[in-house]
């Protein structure tokens, strides 16, 4: 039988199916690398950064965040859901693959698929392309039943579980046809066997049910051509980005990874202004952080200016500059290259960048690593050169400059009270210090803590010295303000200084000082061990430096400092010491760990008050009162500060004590 006596015998469809296909196929992927190349454009627009090394730990962490579904999961029941979209998507494209290639040699079969591992792969995806339905059912109980509020139930959602419920549907009565023709058993394919009972009860010749099998086929492919193509325009192209996103998100440094500013390029001329007034001057990875949003609403949900009814939503605000990023890009690519500052109302507003607390639940949340706390800080920074900041703000930035704290009060004060409460202060050289902190030396509820970590020192029998009077604001309110000038003119001081005086070992009670002098302070030449007292008493509790006698009554619970926790990872040391030191009931509030929420000092706010919607150390203050905590314990002045004023509020002070951990240590030592 020669070629061509078989072309005589091919019916007009099956002639005409591959040159159909072929014309459908390549104009559907040039249409898509069109405008995803649109998108590609639009990206490379922002300012250069490397993001490329460390490869095993990036690697690493698209096993963990994309393949293993670490973050989705966190959200155990959505992201079980998505666990399945996710591996339903992956399982299923192996199939689509082997559909496209048959749309112009009908018989082939992807060698992957048809080996001896065919029996396997089969139940496999019969499984996973049942549970994708359960899921989506599952999806639509949470948007049009459960009514979840951060799901938002936009068209674009109907639209993607749409088409994700025609993918398994089709594939389902495809493969179902698939094996009637070729006389295989539905041993393992369960699922799909409904869908092949369903044509052998009807009495179906071959005939009849190779049509219906063409007809999903067909369905198949223009559904995942046609969602293809959907995809620039919608917020599922994470389909695409979120992978490329995750191996390139930050794996060295801390959460608000922000840069440090050459000032001197300003005082030269070389540039306008500082931080991000347009689009353009993000860098390349936070545009594409930007198009990477899922809209899946974590980050609102989390976020405490969300929770209080601000204006700030980080979801929205990332949906807001993926809007400008394609109004603005195509202007800029055709040479018009001014554009109106982000922050000039008609998207994005000034109150939404200055409601952050860059408590970095966002990021931390985030299940394609978007770095939210590090763009908002930018275009913060941008706010304050244009001097379109809080006049309370403008005012401590004026204190920490000229007074050197953020109080406005005398430096010598830090002497005075250092020796009241005999403290000594450095003489000459000194390897260890204890660095106090503003609030430790001003304000009346850090000084208690400032006492009690004496106290310990004493009984531990540890010698350590303060630097008094020397001591300056570590510069942590105006980095968080957007001052970056402002901070690294103090954070060279301050490095200098104590390069000056031989410090190697920090301490110090303040989570914002710890930060800043172990990890923003590398930024600028200062590399300093620096402990926190929680670890430090943790430590002394275990070597048996320290005797304790537990609290018997009531129920305590514990406030994570964000800047403690989400920053520097230190969840355990105060929860170990509380367990040493409270005998009652130990409880979590229902916002604890990586999802702890902020007292609402963050970012600065400690520094100008809230201005919109519900105060967010009352908020939080709530969350202790709801599981009848008789004591808060915090690892914070600015926590132990925003708590009592809550407590104090409330008129609760009484029935809810908020104390630091020293102090609780300091009352239970023996």
């Amino acid at each position: 039988m020669n070629i061509l006596f078989d072309l005589k015998t091919l019916t007009s469809y099956e002639v005409l199916k591959p040159i159909i296909f072929s014309l459908v196929f390549i104009s559907a992927w040039a249409l898509f690398f069109y405008n995803f190349g649109k998108l590609v454009r639009y990206t490379l627009l922002g300012r250069y950064e490397i993001r490329w090394d460390n490869i095993p730990k990036r690697i690493y962490t698209v096993i963990k965040d994309a393949f293993a579904q670490y973050q989705p999961l966190r959200y155990l029941t959505s992201g079980i859901k998505h666990f399945f979209f996710f591996w339903g998507f992956m399982i299923v494209s192996l199939e689509t693959l082997e559909y496209w290639v048959q749309g112009v040699f009908p018989n082939f079969k992807l060698p992957i698929l048809n080996t001896t591992f065919r029996p396997a792969f089969l139940l496999l995806e019969d499984t996973i392309q049942f549970l994708v339905l359960v899921a989506i059912g599952w999806a639509i109980v949470q948007r049009f039943v459960i009514k979840i509020k951060r799901l938002e139930n936009t068209l674009d959602a109907i639209v993607i579980l749409s088409l994700i419920f025609t993918l398994m549907f089709t594939s389902l009565v495809a493969k179902a046809g698939d094996l009637i023709l070729s006389g295989e058993s539905f041993t393992y394919s369960p699922f799909a066997k409904v869908f092949g009972l369903m044509m052998i009860s009807a009495n179906l010749n071959e005939k009849q049910i190779f049509i219906i099998r063409e007809i999903a086929w067909g369905w198949h492919v223009l559904t995942v051509l046609g969602f293809l193509n959907y995809l620039p325009f919608s917020k599922h192209i994470h389909i695409i980005t979120s992978i490329p996103n995750i191996l390139l998100r930050r794996v060295e440094g801390t959460k608000c990874n922000v840069e440090p500013i050459d000032i001197g390029k300003l005082e030269r001329g070389e540039i306008e202004y500082y931080g991000v007034k347009t689009i353009r001057d993000f860098t390349w990875k936070q545009l594409f952080d930007f198009i990477s949003c899922t809209e899946c609403g974590r980050c609102s949900d989390l976020c405490p200016a969300s929770i209080t009814k601000k204006p700030l939503s980080p979801m929205h605000l990332v949906h807001k500059l993926k809007d400008r990023l394609k109004e603005d890009a195509p202007k800029i690519i055709k040479g018009q290259n001014e554009q109106k500052p982000l922050t000039d109302g008609s998207h994005i507003t000034a109150e939404e960048i200055w409601d952050c607390t860059t408590c970095a639940a966002c990021e931390e949340i985030c299940p394609v690593g978007i770095e939210h706390p590090r763009f908002i800080m930018d275009m913060r920074r941008y706010l304050v050169f244009d001097q379109k900041m809080p006049s309370s703000a403008g005012k401590t930035l004026q204190k920490v400059m000229n007074q050197g704290n953020p109080w406005g009060l005398p430096q010598e004060d830090r002497e005075k009270f250092a020796k009241s409460i005999g403290l000594k202060t450095v003489e000459g050289k000194a390897e260890i210090i204890y660095w106090v902190g503003c609030a430790g030396y001003y304000d009346p509820l850090g000084q208690k803590i400032t006492k009690a970590v004496k106290s310990i020192f004493d009984t531990a029998g540890l010698d350590i010295p303060v630097l008094g009077s020397i001591e300056k604001c570590t510069g942590d309110p105006a980095r968080r303000l957007g001052e970056e000038g402002l901070f690294a003119m103090i954070a060279q001081e301050n490095i200098n200084m104590l390069k000056e005086l031989g410090v190697k070992k920090i301490i110090t009670h303040c989570p914002h000082c710890y930060h800043t002098l172990k990890n923003d302070y590398k930024q600028y030449g200062g590399n300093f061990e620096v402990i926190h007292h929680t670890q430090l008493i943790k430590d002394l509790i275990e070597k048996g430096k320290i005797k304790l006698e537990k609290i018997k009554d009531g129920t305590a619970s514990y406030h994570d400092s964000c800047y403690l926790g989400r920053y520097n990872k230190i969840y355990d040391e105060p929860r170990f010491i509380l367990s040493q030191t409270f005998e009652g009931e130990i409880k979590e509030a229902i916002r604890h760990r990586e999802r702890g929420m902020c007292c609402g000092a963050g970012g600065g706010k400690m520094w100008y008050e809230e201005q919109r919607g519900a105060r967010i150390n009352y908020t939080r203050f709530e969350e202790f009162e709801h599981i009848d905590s008789n004591l808060v314990a915090t690892a914070c002045p600015y926590c132990l500060i925003m708590l009592s004023d809550a407590a104090k509020f409330k008129g609760v002070e009484d029935k809810v004590q908020v104390k630091d951990i020293a102090q609780i240590v300091q009352e239970t030592i023996k």
